[in-house]
């Protein structure tokens, strides 16, 4: 199998390459959380569209990003740095997890525009 799947890989991978070249030369998509460019918007645009059609949904409602594709990685590590930092403060009594001992994670992610 290893030998023929070369057949559809190698065209593959000139569309991946063509498809890059296309996002250098167009617009470039700026984290909504830092201002730096990260990616082609084409391929951000793209990336959010799919995971919708596909049913995974990471809109951040409470975030001016409005999704999560829209923060660069960099950002992203220091959001989800921040959101575990408190969760250990609340799990060391710092703070409060409700009832169910269960923090709504989504709103430690967007709440903080901490580096």
């Amino acid at each position: 199998f290893g030998k023929f799947f070369h057949i559809f890989q190698r065209p593959a991978q000139l569309g991946v390459a063509f498809y890059r070249d296309v996002g250098c030369l167009g617009e470039q998509a700026r984290c909504t959380r830092c201002g730096d460019e990260y990616a082609s918007k084409m391929h951000i645009e793209d990336l959010i569209t799919v995971e919708r059609e596909l049913g995974y949904r990471y809109d951040l409602a409470a975030d001016p990003a409005q999704h999560y594709q829209r923060v660069c990685p960099r950002c992203r590590r220091a959001m989800l740095a921040i959101a575990q930092g408190r969760l250990w403060d609340q799990y060391r009594g710092h703070g409060d997890l409700g009832e169910s001992g269960i923090a709504d994670v989504a709103s430690l992610l967007g709440g903080d525009k901490e580096q």
